[in-house]
Parts: C-alpha cells; sequence; structure tokens
C-alpha cells in the first residue's frame, strides 16, 4: 500500500516539474510524463549542469548527477570497447541532472527547487 501511494506521490511532483520546466528556454530536455511511470528518478538536462548542481547543494537542495556514458568506463573502455565515440551520449551525461523527488516533498520544497533553478539561469 505504502509503494503505491508513494509512486502516486512522485507521479504528481513529475507533473509538477514538467509543467513548471515545460516553457523554460533553458531546458534542453527532461524526463516529462510517461503513462504508467514509477518516477524514481526525475531527469532535467540543462547548460552549465555542474555549476547548477553545485548551485542547488549549496542551497540545500540534494540534486544528483546519476548518468555516465557506458563506453567511458573503466571496465568497459579497458576491457570491451575501444575508441567508440557515441556523442550524443557523452552530451547527455555532461547535461543531465537529477532533480528531488521523494514522496515527503511539499509544494513549498517544489517551488523553492524550482525557484532556484530559475535563479541560476537568470543570471
Amino acid at each position: 500500500k505504502r509503494a503505491a501511494e508513494g509512486v502516486k506521490i512522485r507521479r504528481r511532483i513529475a507533473e509538477f516539474y514538467t509543467s513548471f520546466f515545460t516553457e523554460k528556454d533553458y531546458l534542453k530536455g527532461m524526463s516529462g510524463n510517461i503513462e504508467g511511470h514509477a518516477y524514481h528518478l526525475y531527469v532535467i538536462e540543462v547548460e552549465h549542469r555542474n555549476e547548477l548542481y553545485k548551485f542547488l547543494r549549496e542551497n540545500g537542495v540534494l540534486a544528483q548527477i546519476h548518468y555516465f556514458p557506458i563506453h567511458k568506463m573503466p571496465y568497459y573502455r579497458n576491457n570491451l570497447i575501444s575508441d567508440y565515440e557515441l556523442p550524443y551520449l557523452e552530451t547527455y551525461s555532461q547535461r543531465c541532472l537529477t532533480l528531488p523527488i521523494f514522496p515527503e516533498l511539499t509544494i513549498d520544497d517544489l517551488n523553492f527547487i524550482t525557484s532556484l533553478v530559475d535563479k541560476f539561469y537568470e543570471n
């Protein structure tokens, strides 16, 4: 029962993020709303990802970086893959940032997170 309620709340948070970010010029991509998705993560794609990550964390928002191109990981680079160039993967991995989406977030928390992202890109 608790898991189902958590997924329902995460979907509402994802709807909030999607609605907020839809018209933002600085956004290159986002998780969006997908029927049946559990939203254990909500990812946005932005330029200056590392700087935004640092800015959010300095302001108490625990954004995370999750995705790295598999062909750049040491095991694969050293054992299975050599000299692959996958520019889309590399660009995506440099721009993706995971926003908080845990069920305990309040509307005030969501407004705070999104206002910080906006503030970062106003400069």
